[in-house]
């Protein structure tokens, strides 16, 4: 994200590897904390950026709750997810021969909490104010896209003949795009 926003920011991840990715590409500042206990001080942000990682966090409460604390009011939170819609019906079948391939769904721990979003977010003093989802495209134009599509899944616990199989699933749509439906969260504090 680094690339594109403007103005004064600060990247976190409790990953050091993923901030010595960031790095590497130019990113600065960077801080490795956890998302329940960040390094800030409250009501000091108009902004929070969380992309692809609100699906993940557990317990999910907490996190929302350092979310809000680190808001100023009337600050945003503004999150990507992962969604399941708009899909064409040639991509449904797509991601049906991964899945077949991995032997699994793609499943996320607080799907179910996410489902509805404004429960958990008002448990943490922020209302949902926007709630859409997209759908993109991404061009499958080697092996190695198709391959990084397919480890870009979150995947715990995969056998890797699995992530194989789905890997060689993917690139036979090389030449190809393959949609990714994403989901947009904005939550404002009260």
């Amino acid at each position: 994200m680094s690339r594109v926003l403007t103005g004064r920011w600060v990247g976190i991840d409790r990953s050091r590897s993923e901030l010595a990715l960031a790095a590497a590409r130019g990113a600065r500042p960077l801080v490795v904390a956890d998302a329940v206990a960040l390094p800030a001080p409250s009501a000091g942000f108009d902004t929070v950026l969380c992309t692809m990682g609100l699906m993940l966090f557990e317990p999910l409460d907490p996190m929302l709750a350092e979310i809000a604390r680190l808001l100023r009011p009337r600050g945003r939170l503004v999150a990507l997810l992962p969604s399941t819609k708009p899909l064409r019906l040639r991509d449904r079948a797509r991601y049906l021969g991964l899945l077949v391939a991995l032997r699994r769904r793609l499943t996320y721990p607080n799907d179910r909490a996410l489902s509805r979003p404004d429960t958990p977010l008002r448990r943490a003093g922020l209302f949902l104010a926007d709630d859409r989802t997209s759908r993109f495209d991404l061009t499958i134009d080697s092996d190695e896209i198709a391959d990084l599509f397919v480890r870009s899944l979150y995947l715990p616990g995969a056998k890797n003949e699995h992530i194989e199989a789905a890997a060689a699933v993917a690139r036979r749509w090389v030449g190809t795009t393959i949609s990714i439906p994403l989901r947009r969260v904005v939550a404002e504090r009260e």
